[in-house]
């Protein structure tokens, strides 16, 4: 029956695979309960698993080289992977390549099945770190010292695989390959055997390889020593044969931080982008060039300076503090990568951009000073709802400029995003009432796409657009942003004579804020909102909000009150802030500079959770009484809120919490009390060097956080308890060398006696390379004090 399973596989008929997915609940651990006993059921899977991976072992090692792209996770039949699950869930992880490592030495093995079960193993355990250190190490290991070739095409085939089900589950083939391979401590650098021995197996592979794997080895290859360099040679010559036979992208319009696992890459224009995006990122990190560009500079110049450049010296209008692709390019001038004429040419182009742009600045700021004087005089006589259209028709006519509106609605970015905090009340009146017939006749206007990571990716309308522009984050940004919505609510409702036209003018992300800002910032509105009997007149409301005297908080108050205001979120489901939405917000919150104190947030937040959303039924964004998903919506938005972090950086943000000592141990020896740092030095070279991006290379901040930890294990710091019994030990920042941040000294003082130093010569860190100058010495102060009583 079996057989029979796997036979279907690869079969299309409905009625085969309905039988095959029943049959397959045979597997089904959880049916056995207590009939079969533990070592039993293990014997019984460990004996079918084995079956399926060596079922028809008729593809051969170049049939799985060629076709490991079709045999994903993804593409792979749901039947396949529904039986490895079942055959999986009662082993550990260990004990599964533990298995597999047998099957692969002593059987013939199918290895479709054996790579959709890799993938299936990556995809439902959590296998990055044992398959990465264990598996792949021992694989390599037992190639190169016996020079076995089955050793080492499993080892290619199972990284490969790893790489293609994305960096969520494993690391990137061109990591892998770079941590095994390309430096002089590499699996292959112990003699002039194992180098010719893996570029004679990587010269084999060529026939079968697809191309993405041959141009990265072209671009990185294996580390090979000068005077071995013509062997390498050869295997370049005859890639680029192959890659030119294959009729595909050349080798020389390869991005430098192309992905190798995807089927094909990016237009070289936007791979270019892509680039130096890259390269801002890693500079921003890092602090220093990437190694990846500096060696194009040399070994890619064709790309470096026709592609990669370009790119990068795009004209644009500078920021008056300069930002990560400034510093980045200011670096490649000082080393001298970027041509004189070229970098001329574009501080120039630069220039003209800036004074246009001054140019446009003058008269988008004319326009707008006056749009608000002339609304604001036309509010004194008559309410917006009985004003003639003089305010949609100038917008409209603004809308046909299209060079224009850009310059506008970038200053309006500018304005909601940077300066709002500096902006009059008439300001802010004037601006939102802009907005608000930008909003209406939208119809008309462009779509328009802002930087990431405010706005999403993608086309939106300019009312979407500003009102991303509008955070509530912090203190500041959410009494502007109230501010600003309760204006542009107020005007878009009495703009309107019906529920209809308030929909028109009002935006709903502008009303949404409001409903997550109002009851936040002004405890009162949390309670039962009591509306008038009658409707409030809308001249009164705008009457109000236009006052001189008149708050935000007071306009804030009345505009929650009012009967329509309440309407629309009661009638109109795209004005409902659903519980999701409030989460997003709420978790963007800073809470250094939030305007709760945290005994008031956690007040709020309870309130919002169990007397606002929970009992509010499900069809209106709440949670309809059940605290099953409540509490899921509330795990859903703090995991979406971690994962959109760069996985990078969320590695370094968790180590960086992690205080120093927990990677050293107190350890006594001889009457002394010492600091082992084996852990910590373990940590660094098995794992985090791996997890770095670029692979081996430590971020600044991670340098700074292990160097902390290993001020703790110098030699001097020690503590000897017939001595020092009750002694305090403080470390400061060494006073002889202040142009260092990093070397520290130590001081003793006993209790009523006085302290001995150590010389400015001994310091344990004299000869340590300095770190970035610009970095405070309190970053790297540690002060804490240890009572011994042991």
């Amino acid at each position: 029956m079996l057989f029979w399973l796997l036979d279907t596989v690869d079969q299309s008929g409905t009625s085969q695979s309905a039988a095959a997915e029943l049959w397959i609940q045979i597997f089904d651990a959880s049916l056995c309960g207590v009939s079969a006993s533990a070592d039993a059921l293990q014997s019984f899977f460990t004996h079918s698993l084995t079956q399926v991976l060596t079922y028809k072992p008729r593809l051969t090692v170049s049939d799985a080289v060629a076709l490991q792209n079709e045999w994903t996770f993804a593409k792979a039949s749901c039947l396949l992977t529904s039986l490895f699950r079942k055959l999986a869930v009662v082993f550990s992880v260990e004990l599964l390549l533990r298995r597999l490592q047998q099957v692969l030495e002593t059987h013939e093995v199918n290895w479709k099945h054996v790579l959709c079960f890799l993938s299936t193993l990556l995809v439902g355990f959590v296998l990055r770190l044992c398959l990465s250190s264990e598996l792949l190490s021992r694989l390599l290991t037992s190639a190169f010292e016996g020079y076995d070739l089955e050793h080492m095409i499993t080892a290619f085939l199972l990284a490969r695989q790893g790489a293609l089900e994305g960096a969520a589950v494993f690391s990137s083939y061109s990591d892998w390959f770079k941590m095994s391979f390309g430096g002089s401590s590499g699996f292959h650098a112990a003699s002039k055997k194992s180098l010719v021995f893996l570029l004679k197996f990587l010269s084999d592979l060529v026939p079968f390889e697809p191309p993405q794997y041959l141009k990265f080895h072209i671009l990185h290859p294996p580390f090979v020593p000068v005077k071995h360099r013509g062997l390498l040679m050869e295997y370049v010559s005859l890639a680029k044969t192959r890659l030119t036979d294959l009729r595909v992208r050349s080798v020389e319009d390869m991005g430098l931080y192309e992905d190798v696992s995807g089927a094909g890459g990016a237009p070289t224009q936007c791979q270019a982008a892509q680039d130096v995006e890259k390269a801002e990122s890693l500079f921003e990190s890092t602090g220093r060039i990437s190694a990846t560009v500096m060696e194009a500079s040399i070994f890619r110049r064709p790309y470096f300076l026709k592609r990669f450049l370009p790119a990068l010296l795009t004209p644009r209008v500078l920021p008056v503090k300069p930002d990560a692709r400034m510093n980045l390019i200011e670096a490649l001038r000082k080393a001298d990568k970027i041509p004189a004429p070229q970098f001329s040419s574009y501080v120039e182009s630069c220039q003209k951009q800036r004074r246009q742009d001054c140019g446009y600045f003058s008269v988008v700021n004319l326009i707008l000073r006056n749009f608000s004087q002339c609304l604001l005089d036309a509010s004194r006589a008559k309410p917006p709802n009985k004003q003639n259209q003089w305010a949609s028709r100038f917008v409209s006519m603004l809308l046909g400029n299209t060079q224009l509106i850009s310059s506008l609605i970038h200053r309006l970015w500018d304005l909601l995003h940077n300066q709002g905090s500096s902006l009059t009340s008439a300001h802010v009146l004037g601006l939102a009432a802009f907005v608000v017939h930008l909003h209406a006749s939208s119809s008309q206007g462009p779509l328009v796409q802002l930087d990431r990571p405010i706005v999403p990716p993608r086309p939106v309308p300019v009312g979407e657009a500003l009102s991303a522009a509008l955070t509530c984050s912090t203190r500041t940004n959410m009494i502007f942003c109230i501010r600003f919505c309760v204006a542009a609510v107020c005007y878009g409702m009495c703009r309107g004579d019906s529920l209809p036209q308030q929909q028109d003018y009002v935006l709903s992300s502008f009303y949404k804020k409001l409903l997550f800002l109002v009851p936040r910032l002004l405890p009162e509105a949390r309670r039962t909102r009591q509306v008038g009997d009658e409707r409030q007149e809308e001249q009164n409301l705008w009457g109000g909000v236009t006052h001189s005297s008149c708050t935000w908080r007071t306009a804030a108050r009345r505009l929650w009150t009012d009967a329509a205001f309440q309407q629309l979120q009661e009638t109109t489901p795209q004005y409902q802030l659903s519980f999701s939405d409030w989460l997003l917000h709420e978790l963007r919150v800073q809470r250094s500079d939030d305007t709760l104190t945290d005994p008031e947030r956690h007040e709020y937040q309870q309130w919002v959770c169990l007397e606002l959303y929970w009992p509010r039924p499900e069809e209106q964004g709440g949670c309809g009484g059940d605290m099953r998903i409540l509490c899921s919506r509330l795990l859903d938005a703090v995991m979406d809120q971690q994962l959109r972090f760069d996985l990078s950086k969320l590695r370094k943000r968790f180590v960086l919490a992690l205080p120093a000592p927990l990677f050293v141990q107190l350890k006594a020896e001889g009457g002394r009390t010492t600091l082992d740092c084996t852990r910590l030095m373990e940590h660094i070279n098995q794992h985090q060097r791996k997890a770095c991006s670029p692979a081996g290379s430590m971020s600044f901040h991670l340098t700074t956080h292990f160097l902390r930890v290993s001020m703790y294990s110098y030699k001097y710091i020690y503590i000897n308890q017939s001595e020092l019994s009750g002694d305090i030990v403080k470390k400061r920042v060494c006073a002889s060398s202040p142009g260092c941040v990093v070397c520290q000294r130590v001081l003793r003082s006993s209790q009523g006696g006085s302290g001995q130093g150590l010389d400015s010569d001994q310091c344990p860190l004299s000869s340590a390379a300095h770190l970035h100058r610009g970095t405070s010495c309190s970053t790297l102060t540690l002060l804490f004090w240890v009572k011994y009583k042991y």
